[in-house]
């Protein structure tokens, strides 16, 4: 078996860590598995192609191939329908559409979001298995403090009149673009999670992430943020309270302290190890896929004036202990 990552250059930016953690588990319990960025699935070689990045166009599906697609997108409206605008809904159905277009490709797919991936094992004609996200604190580099308030994603009005209140009340926000979140989030005292349009939708990147740099986070509502993190964790609010309640934390910087304490101990000693274990689970399904079943057709041809992709065949790094 040769497992490799497809993953496309512009997904790769915002999720590298979270990349190289799924590197890593699949190398430990499969085969060593390759990361290999390209513009078109066709570039990847490998028997078990693991596809990352939803804007990847069609690709030639070889039959002597698994293919398996990591979702990383809200692709369902969740919990309560009166929570999410109607633009909030639209971006989940294109989400959607984007999927659903090359699902005939796929043998299966894997979902990061629990809520979701139940839904989805009713829907879709393809297996579907939930899968952990998690970072690897051995790939962020600390750093010293340098923000009071780490914000990382597109601006729009109702997350930019958030950031504009704290910053008038003199606190220090983070740069929002051209970074990657884990350097920034180290190097904050708070991580805030705004969503980018009115919704319940559980960011779990962006949340694990900052968790794995140590920065407490503070988060809008999001459907199924129990199923992330223990109560009390992960502090929310509504969205008009947010900067209110950020200065809060940050004015009391002995709770502030003992909430990354709390945070850092669930994650290091509970969260890592159960992501292992998720996926020892996760590896035997995986396997099962490779076995004779007949086989799809091949469709559509791949996409020429693809870009050289560039492939890396070993993990990056020593894992820490509980992600071996």
């Amino acid at each position: 078996m040769r497992p490799v990552i497809a993953i496309r250059p512009e997904s790769l930016a915002h999720i590298r860590n979270v990349a190289r953690s799924l590197q890593r588990q699949i190398s430990r319990t499969l085969e060593p598995c390759a990361l290999c960025e390209c513009d078109t699935v066709d570039a990847a070689d490998g028997d078990l192609v693991f596809v990352i990045g939803e804007h990847f166009a069609r690709f030639h599906r070889r039959p002597e191939r698994t293919y398996v697609y990591f979702n990383f997108s809200v692709v369902e409206v969740l919990g309560n329908p009166l929570v999410t605008t109607p633009s909030g809904w639209r971006q989940a159905r294109y989400k959607a559409s984007l999927m659903r277009r090359k699902l005939d490709l796929f043998d299966a797919v894997l979902d990061y979001y629990p809520p979701q991936t139940q839904v989805l094992q009713r829907k879709l004609p393809v297996p579907v298995f939930g899968f952990p996200v998690s970072v690897d604190p051995a790939d962020i580099d600390p750093g010293p403090t340098a923000y009071d308030v780490c914000f990382v994603g597109g601006l729009n009005p109702r997350r930019r009149a958030v950031l504009d209140r704290l910053q008038a009340s003199g606190l220090t926000v983070s740069p929002h673009s051209g970074v990657t979140l884990e350097d920034v989030a180290a190097r904050s005292r708070l991580t805030l999670n705004i969503h980018a349009l009115r919704s319940n939708h559980l960011e779990t990147p962006r949340l694990i992430g900052a968790i794995a740099t140590g920065s407490p986070v503070l988060t809008e509502r999001s459907y199924g943020i129990d199923t992330l993190v223990p109560p009390g964790l992960i502090p929310v609010a509504p969205t008009r309270r947010l900067a209110r309640d950020a200065m809060h934390m940050l004015a009391h910087p002995s709770e502030l302290e003992a909430l990354r304490h709390r945070v850092t101990v669930w994650y290091q000693d509970r969260y890592l190890p159960d992501c292992a274990t998720a996926w020892d689970r996760l590896a035997e399904h995986l396997t099962a896929l490779r076995q004779p079943t007949g086989g799809r057709s091949p469709t559509m041809q791949p996409a020429s004036g693809s870009a050289r992709p560039s492939c890396d065949r070993s993990p990056a790094g020593e894992p820490s202990p509980s992600l071996r």
